[in-house]
């Protein structure tokens, strides 16, 4: 009966800790919404809120569940700081949902836990960049693997299976090593009860593809021709390894901790399949960041190339924490993942005030571009990085319109740098009647959504920041 309530206590607790970790990063959401807007954050957002539709490029499906929210927003014709904030929010909504329906619906406890590392460890500067594939990629494969070990295969989950894996398969393709290192786990758990499910993805894979290969766009042939590039003319001798033990040792502590507790783990239950299978899976995944991001500059690029390192360590550790019978180590276990996701959550918000300091001088450039003649205006891109911590990037124009226009009293304006003017002879091709969107991409005004932008027609000035 006491071993009883003690294992009611421990779920309740369990229960009520994810759910205030979720809420803290839901807050956070709401608190960071005009930084994460940063990169690819900007581009893609704005592509929605001008055409009033979703976006995808290179048949990335999946990030139709990255703008759901800012799209309902547009459509409902919400405010554009509502809208950024709908965004922001609707990134951690996403995870949420699918812990909800985890728990609830498929009563899995576990995928709470890894939900939340894959949001937190080896995470900073890429939680203001949220609308990544491969994050929406894993997500969808929790619940994927949360269906699988349901156990309730009829032919309406076998159906969702069969959907998420092609949303899966075409969001990134290291999804792909990502789903067999799921299965291999499955599988060494169920040997051959679900061989079927087994031989379903296989082909399901081998169908995404083929469709890959015949719809690759040149940005995906340019990525994989720069992978095998790379391999081939990579120098990764020792020394470069051991850069590569002191790089994570610098930036990426938590995931060795789990990585080791999760391996001294497996041998110690006697699964050495599965510590083989983990540790095989690591090595791999680690070459293969190492192709895709040869060096060691911690950047937001650098942090989603190694993501799916992150993955596969912090995977197994999340099962086994709820899998654990004996009730002291389990929650020894939850509590070192919590107090992981604590420190992380603590790290995101030191760099958050980074990107906050870059919004509010964005901002400070912004109200002195308002008192001025004109909406289009560079700025010296020397001068904003020599006092800005993260830089002005190339998405700097689509972040300074779409900040700018939060507020409807004041006119809405895009900053770009001199460098971004220069570029390609940009400043002969610019005329009053289009803007520079980046570097490589001039369009014409009136493709603009006028509800939230709307620009006249001038030429571009120069500003002499006052900082």
């Amino acid at each position: 009966m006491l071993k009883k309530l003690t294992e009611i206590s421990s779920s309740i607790f369990y229960n009520i800790t994810i759910n205030i970790l979720f809420a803290t990063l839901i807050v956070f959401s709401v608190i960071f919404y005009k930084e994460r807007i940063f990169a690819d954050s900007s581009y893609y957002l704005f592509k929605v809120i001008d055409h009033k539709s979703f976006w995808i490029e290179h048949n990335r499906f999946i990030l139709i569940f990255s703008q759901i929210f800012p799209l309902f927003g547009v459509l409902a014709g919400l405010s554009l700081k509502t809208v950024l904030i709908l965004y922001s929010i609707g990134h951690s909504i996403f995870f949420y949902s699918i812990f909800l329906i985890c728990k609830y619906l498929l009563k899995q406890n576990w995928p709470g836990l890894i939900l939340l590392l894959i949001q937190t460890v080896g995470i900073l500067s890429g939680y203001f960049t949220p609308m990544f594939e491969l994050y929406y990629g894993t997500g969808f494969l929790i619940l994927f693997t949360a269906i699988l070990y349901n156990n309730n295969l009829k032919w309406q989950n076998i159906t969702i299976l069969i959907l998420l894996s092609l949303l899966i398969f075409t969001s990134h393709q290291y999804t792909y090593f990502l789903m067999i290192f799921v299965m291999l786990f499955h599988f060494e758990t169920h040997k051959w009860k679900y061989f079927k499910i087994y031989v379903l993805m296989f082909f399901t894979l081998l169908a995404v593809v083929i469709f890959k290969k015949f719809t690759a766009t040149e940005y995906e042939i340019g990525k994989t021709q720069a992978f095998i590039n790379t391999f081939k003319n990579g120098k990764y001798d020792l020394i470069y390894i051991k850069s590569f033990f002191s790089f994570l040792f610098q930036y990426y502590k938590e995931m060795l901790v789990i990585t080791l507790i999760t391996t001294i783990y497996l041998i110690y239950k006697k699964n050495y399949l599965s510590a083989f299978i983990y540790l095989i899976f690591i090595i791999l995944i680690s070459s293969m960041v190492n192709i895709s991001n040869y060096g060691f500059e911690q950047s937001r690029y650098q942090e989603q190339v190694y993501f799916p390192l992150i993955f596969i360590c912090c995977y197994p550790f999340a099962r086994l924490v709820y899998n654990e019978n004996k009730t002291i180590l389990r929650t020894s276990l939850f509590t070192i993942a919590v107090i992981i996701i604590v420190v992380r959550l603590i790290l995101i918000s030191y760099e958050g005030k980074k990107f906050s300091k870059r919004v509010n001088i964005m901002q400070n450039i912004i109200n002195q571009c308002q008192t001025k003649e004109g909406n289009k205006f560079y700025i010296n891109a020397e001068k904003i990085n020599s006092i800005e911590p993260i830089g002005t990037n190339w998405s700097y124009p689509i972040e300074t319109l779409l900040i700018s226009a939060i507020n409807p009293l004041q006119k809405p304006v895009t900053i770009c740098t001199d460098e971004d003017i220069n570029t390609d002879n940009n400043i002969v091709k610019l005329t009053p009647h289009n803007y520079l969107f980046t570097k490589r991409n001039i369009y014409n005004i009136n493709t603009l959504n006028i509800y939230y932008f709307n620009f006249e027609q001038t030429d571009y000035y120069y500003l002499d920041v006052d900082y």
